[in-house]
């Protein structure tokens, strides 16, 4: 088993001093009565989901409680919420894609967070019946409602299983993949820092250029401390 931490505090000199609760609650106050008053915001109309104590107090966080930064981050975060229309995805826009079961929230590990198994061999691009839109609604809203699932939790980091079990050239869709790419990214911008650990089952050397191109910068832009972790089926009981 092989363990890579990507973390910032493993190179850097120094650590952020702690914020205090009350500096925290101060801040929170701060980012929602600007949101509140500035015409600037105000035009999004945002959701009380959008505006509510987890996400703001995610993002000041993600940003070291700098509002003016944590505000503008905000700000591009609902718009592209709303530009993708993510609260008006139903099930039927994405029911051939629920079948594949490609992507799917599975249970918690050990460390009390959501399970979300990623598998490719249950992809045929040549017969699949979705279109590349649909598949893109499809990980958009997986993606959304495990994280407004997590926000609720005590725990809000989440777990990625990669079962690379049984997945052959076949079942890759470079045109799916460029298609999706903007969002992928989008999603890793937007929610990277909730990942807490990465597990890769049945690696090869594909994997590995996997790897260096995609898997290790998606780590490497974490505000968190993030575990990849190259494990055989059967260890995964014990996490």
């Amino acid at each position: 088993m092989s363990i890579f931490s990507c973390a910032p505090g493993s190179w850097t000199f120094f650590q952020d001093p702690e914020i205090t609760e009350e500096e925290e609650l101060k801040a929170r106050r701060v980012m929602k009565e600007r949101i509140r008053s500035e015409p600037f915001h105000q035009s999004l109309n945002a959701t009380e989901y959008e505006t509510n104590d987890c996400n703001l107090q995610r993002i000041l966080r993600n940003h070291y409680y700098d509002t003016e930064v944590a505000l503008n981050q905000w700000h591009l975060w609902v718009s592209w919420r709303h530009e993708n229309m993510v609260d008006s995805i139903t099930e039927s826009d994405i029911a051939h894609e629920r079948t594949e079961s490609i992507l799917a929230w599975r249970g918690k590990n050990k460390e009390n967070m959501a399970c979300c198994v990623v598998t490719g061999r249950f992809l045929d691009p040549t017969h699949r019946e979705g279109s590349h839109a649909s598949f893109r609604k499809f990980i958009i809203k997986t993606v959304e409602d495990g994280m407004r699932d997590s926000n609720e939790s005590e725990q809000d980091k989440v777990c990625v299983i990669y079962d690379r079990r049984g997945l052959e050239f076949q079942h890759i869709d470079p045109n799916l993949y460029q298609f999706c790419r903007s969002t992928i990214d989008a999603l890793r911008m937007w929610y990277s820092d909730r990942l807490g650990v990465l597990y890769v089952l049945h690696t090869n050397t594909f994997f590995w250029i996997l790897y260096l191109f995609i898997i290790k910068p998606f780590l490497a832009v974490t505000t968190t401390n993030n575990r990849l972790i190259v494990v055989e089926f059967s260890q995964v009981i014990i996490h």
